[in-house]
């Protein structure tokens, strides 16, 4: 035999029922069973309603009519869809007479008491079972009705009644003895107590409904049929990548379920536990889908948390300043009165020396909570000079659950770091020393962001994943989307690093998913997508709140830089080949690098001087490690080194600097490189480094062009225009050859003070063999004072930019 529990979305209808028809149509063809069903879905809430407006009186007559009739017409029309047997349609306009009448007497009398909700309530699952029984009775199916109130004995708890095992468990089994139908369909939710008065067994009371039966007639299973798939790691409404969890044991089952998952009803989980019997979740509307089973069976070696749950709309009360010699005595008064309330305490916290007390309950609690206890604390001078509660609301109770965190250490670090580097505030932790649980505490606000860190941290560690939002896909942009699409493979196979592109943008548009673009797609993708807003495009990135996320800039954009604060202050690390930010406005360069350190959010920045060279990280790991740098004396531009070695008689200056832009050297503003501006913002952005408050109208710089030719706007008359410079030019470069040396535009730093300009250098100088686009840096130090470290390599195009790019991405899951 096999009990099967339908919930209320699973019979919300006749569709609905005809699919939870079909299920049991195939199970009961091997083996009888009892169906346990709800109230048809939103019926229960809608009796409660009602209820409250027949308390009204005459003032709300004409509301309760139109509120009873759909009641009325709901459970009607839906039995005649499926039976449509008239003489069967009496047992239900008697029920609704009744009810009708119950419903009278409130209005008249203007009373409410938990007796005659619990009456009311009741009438949902009686109507639903029998209307339900009709219908597997028209399929030709062996069904018969059974009222759960003539076998489940309970105290007299109305709402949330007691069970007495021993003489519900004799009814049960006297009662199949007795009565044999291939289908047996119960109310679930009701019971009643020794003077036949109706209770119920709390919201959510069919699955322990179901529970009961199947342990009283030792079944092989029992099924809970609902709207999900299983158990799930996490809310799925707040956790997009949350799955369904295929095996958990009981004890497992019972804190996912209690700390907030709402696929089970943890009462249920006791009688079935006691009996060992298993317990399979499946989808109602998914029927072919595994499910979740729950069993004794605790399995060694899977991932140490099965499940993440959370619970907002909690108080914090904190009771503090007790003193040691009392504090016990009033922490058994408060649970003493706080458990005689009814109020069910979800967390419980005490300081080390007993100074403090903490717990949590539901904030719509919070106020008879704070009254009672100021009761307390005034019933005796030695708390009232003492104690103090403080109340903090608007929080959320958040729990990890698993069985295999006793056997793997350092779960409480996984957590904590993760929460940590988030920026997520902790204000109270409780673990058991069973281990199965990790609870904590914090703003409602971060619920959400701390359940789908958590989820990634225990359920997607087996890869490190990194969420990516890209703003630019010119020359860069677009070559490093191509790099990244020939290494995501490798990169997952052999590395673990799973690189995820959640949002890419343009000048024009925009385009943003839950999911992930495919790289060989994105052009596809982003043509699809939406006008740009850049402020949005942030937005959605901190609200999906994935973990590892990184905002990409490829542009020199400052509207771009101009949100990498924001980023970083929501825990979004930032990667940028844009110059603007780390050498423009102090004050806000400061303040990036600033939150950068105290939130522990990546601000990388490498390819703003070398391209795709670690010059910035060496720079860096030199002062970390206690060296001081005297100097710097570098090539700084790829794309003026590459003109000024390809100048000859043949390829005078104007034609070496378009042959320049037409292989991708330079900025896409070209006045940018020749004017000198970007080996400034790059001597700048050193300086910066190594703590020096120096901006770019403190350089002295010298382009290789005199400023007088940038006047011309158009790029054609630009270049006609210095063809008159070509000669001035050349006389320069035979003066240099002259000598022995070669004219290189070099960036120089020392004693606090930065140069740019044209040098003539002769060749025993280090910068003297530098070749086509390289960079070259000098790092003069304490260390390096008779040989400066040398950086040499490609400082140009748009290959080793991407490059660079692409090694700061994998830096920030390093």
């Amino acid at each position: 035999m096999k009990v099967l529990k339908f919930g209320g979305t699973s019979v919300k209808n006749a569709d609905r029922i005809r699919k939870v028809i079909k299920i049991v149509e195939k199970v009961q063809e091997k083996e009888a069973c009892i169906v346990v069903v709800s109230a048809f879905g939103g019926i229960t809430d809608k009796l409660i309603d009602v209820a409250h407006i027949a308390i009204k009186g005459r003032d709300a007559e004409n509301e309760f009519e139109a509120a009873f009739g759909d009641l009325e017409a709901r459970h009607l029309n839906t039995f005649l869809e499926l039976s449509g047997e008239i003489k069967k349609q009496r047992f239900i306009e008697d029920t609704l007479r009744y009810l009708y009448d119950i419903y009278r007497g409130i209005s008249l009398v203007k009373e409410l008491t938990d007796k005659t909700l619990a009456c009311i309530t009741s009438f949902g699952e009686r109507l639903s079972a029998y209307i339900i029984t009709q219908g597997f009775c028209k399929q030709g199916l062996n069904a018969k009705f059974l009222d759960a109130r003539s076998v489940i004995l309970t105290n007299s708890q109305y709402l949330n009644a007691q069970v007495d095992f021993k003489t519900t468990n004799t009814n049960i089994e006297n009662y199949f003895f007795n009565n044999v139908a291939q289908v047996s369909v119960v109310t679930g939710f009701i019971a009643c107590d020794k003077q036949k008065n109706i209770t119920t067994l709390g919201r959510g009371g069919s699955d322990y409904t179901a529970s009961i039966f199947a342990a009283a007639m030792n079944v092989q299973q029992l099924e809970i049929w609902s709207d999900v798939d299983g158990l799930m790691t996490a809310d799925p409404n707040k956790v997009k990548q949350a799955f369904t969890i295929k095996k958990v044991s009981y004890e497992e089952a019972m804190e996912i379920s209690h700390f907030g998952a709402k696929v089970l009803y943890p009462p249920c989980l006791y009688p079935v536990f006691k009996k060992n019997i298993p317990l399979l979740i499946k989808n109602t509307f998914r029927p072919e889908v595994e499910g979740t089973l729950v069993t004794r069976d605790h399995i060694r070696g899977e991932k140490r948390v099965k499940g993440i749950t959370s619970m907002k709309g909690c108080s914090l009360f904190i009771i503090s300043g007790m003193q040691q010699v009392y504090a016990s005595q009033l922490c058994q008064q408060v649970f003493q009165i706080l458990t005689e309330s009814q109020i069910e305490i979800f967390l419980v916290v005490q300081s080390s020396c007993e100074h403090s007390i903490t717990f949590v309950v539901k904030e719509q609690n919070c106020t008879l909570v704070k009254q009672l206890l100021d009761n307390v604390i005034k019933s005796q001078w030695k708390w009232q000079k003492f104690a103090k509660v403080l109340v903090q609301n608007d929080v959320s109770l958040v729990t990890i659950v698993g069985n295999n965190m006793r056997d793997n250490s350092g779960t409480s670090g996984i957590l904590f770091r993760t929460l940590g580097n988030a920026g997520i505030n902790v204000l109270a932790i409780s673990q058991g020393a069973s281990q199965l649980n990790i609870s904590f505490v914090i703003k409602s606000k971060d619920e959400v962001k701390a359940n789908n860190l958590v989820h990634e941290a225990f359920f997607l560690s087996d890869y490190r994943v990194l969420h990516l939002y890209l703003v630019g896909v010119g020359t860069v942009g677009s070559t490093l989307l191509k790099q990244i699409t020939h290494q995501v493979d490798s990169l997952r196979r052999d590395l673990k690093i799973d690189l995820r592109l959640m949002g890419i943008a343009n000048s024009k548009k925009m385009f943003l998913t839950q999911e992930y673009i495919d790289y060989k797609n994105w052009k596809t993708d982003l043509e699809n997508g939406v006008t740009k807003d850049i402020k949005l495009f942030l937005d959605t990135a901190i609200e999906n709140n994935f973990r590892n996320s990184v905002f990409i800039d490829c542009t020199a954009s400052d509207e771009v830089s101009n949100h990498y604060l924001r980023a970083l202050e929501n825990g979004i690390a930032v990667v940028t080949a844009n110059k603007v930010a780390a050498s423009g406005e102090l004050d806000y360069y400061k303040k990036i690098k600033k939150i950068s350190e105290q939130k522990g959010t990546r601000f990388l920045n490498e390819t703003n001087v070398g391209a795709g060279l670690p010059v910035i990280e060496t720079l860096q790991n030199m002062v970390k490690s206690g060296d001081k740098i005297q100097k710097i004396e570098a090539i700084l531009s790829g794309t003026l080194n590459y003109i000024l070695q390809n100048i000859s008689r043949e390829v005078p200056l104007s034609v070496a600097l378009r042959q320049a832009q037409q292989k991708g050297f330079t900025e896409p503003d070209i006045t940018i490189d020749i004017s000198g501006i970007d080996v400034v913002r790059k001597i700048v952005i050193l300086a910066r480094e190594l703590k020096l408050d120096l901006q770019v109208h403190q350089v002295e710089a010298e382009g290789i062009i005199p400023k007088e030719y940038f006047v011309h706007k158009d790029i054609e008359a630009f270049y006609e225009a210095i063809k008159k410079y070509d000669p001035i030019f050349d006389q320069k470069m035979k003066q240099a050859q002259k000598e022995g040396k070669r004219i290189c535009h070099i960036a120089t730093l020392e004693n606090q003070r930065a140069q740019v300009g044209l040098k003539a250098i002769a060749p025993e100088h280090a910068l003297f063999q530098s070749n086509n686009t390289d960079n070259v840096i000098l790092f003069t130090s304490e260390r390096y004072q008779e040989n400066p470290l040398v950086i040499r390599g490609p400082g140009a195009g748009a290959e080793v930019t991407a490059a660079g790019v692409f090694a700061d991405i994998i830096r920030v899951i390093n």
